[in-house]
């Protein structure tokens, strides 16, 4: 009775802030217990530098690290790299050449060092941005009631109703329900829009010729393959997934 007297006395003994370092110290020790096997494979992480302004981003051998933790195939990093007035990357190329496993690992990088963790790569230069937004179109995401091409409209509209200049947005294989005509002319509208807002956006697609898009306010690309957006804002560059030049039908699994 004496000793539960005291507890009852004492509930808050313990300092709020300790708790909360107890918790935080928690979760990065399991953060660390689950990225060891990924290491021990040979799999580099590092601390990313958070640059203050909303200018481009680098990736250096970046990699999906759930896919690394729970398989035991190579590893095959990727770089991705946006500078200056560059501020959409547009990803093609055949299906199952790692494209979408690009996508997981962009939203892993931003998502883990949001939360202050190390990420996965040799080195990663990100912007401070002030929300992160994806859509990796992943199958069990989609409603049977409402369709998958209405699924993917109704996440663009609410992505593009929540972006600003200091977001990055990584979307993955929007629009593959419908025509490849309807799925351009939806594709280059999305392109348009978010090279109008001036975030930072990683999409990857099926389809391809999608890097010259112009913005959705002056309508005009440059002769190098980029799209200018308003004020200089909004360049838009590809990358494409590579092939083996001694084995054609297999990809590489990097993007370039």
């Amino acid at each position: 009775r004496d000793l539960r007297n005291v507890v009852d006395g004492h509930r808050a003994f313990l300092d709020p802030d300790v708790l909360r370092c107890s918790r935080e110290l928690r979760f990065l020790l399991a953060w660390l217990d689950y990225v060891r096997p990924v290491r021990r494979r040979g799999g580099r992480m590092c601390l990313p530098e958070i640059s203050a302004g909303p200018e481009g981003m680098r990736i250096r051998g970046g990699y999906d690290v759930a896919m690394a933790h729970g398989s035991s195939d190579p590893m095959v990093p990727n770089d991705l790299r946006l500078d200056g007035e560059e501020r959409i990357v547009v990803v093609t190329g055949p299906n199952h050449d790692g494209k979408t496993t690009y996508a997981r690992m962009v939203a892993q990088e931003h998502y883990l060092a949001c939360l202050g963790l190390s990420v996965p790569g040799e080195s990663a230069r990100l912007p401070c941005c002030e929300g992160f937004l994806g859509y990796l179109g992943e199958e069990e995401s989609r409603s049977v009631r409402n369709g998958r091409l209405r699924d993917d409209l109704l996440q663009v509209r609410g992505i593009l109703e929540a972006a600003s200049p200091r977001s990055v947005v990584v979307l993955n294989e929007l629009f593959s329900s419908t025509t490849s005509g309807d799925a351009r002319r939806l594709m280059r509208w999305l392109i348009g829009r978010l090279a109008g807002i001036g975030c930072l956006a990683v999409i990857v697609t099926f389809l391809d010729g999608l890097d010259g898009v112009p913005s959705a306010d002056d309508g005009h690309g440059d002769a190098r393959g980029h799209a200018d957006g308003p004020s200089g804002v909004g360049r838009v560059v590809g990358m494409v997934a590579g092939l083996d030049s001694a084995d054609p039908p297999h990809p590489t699994f990097l993007l370039a």
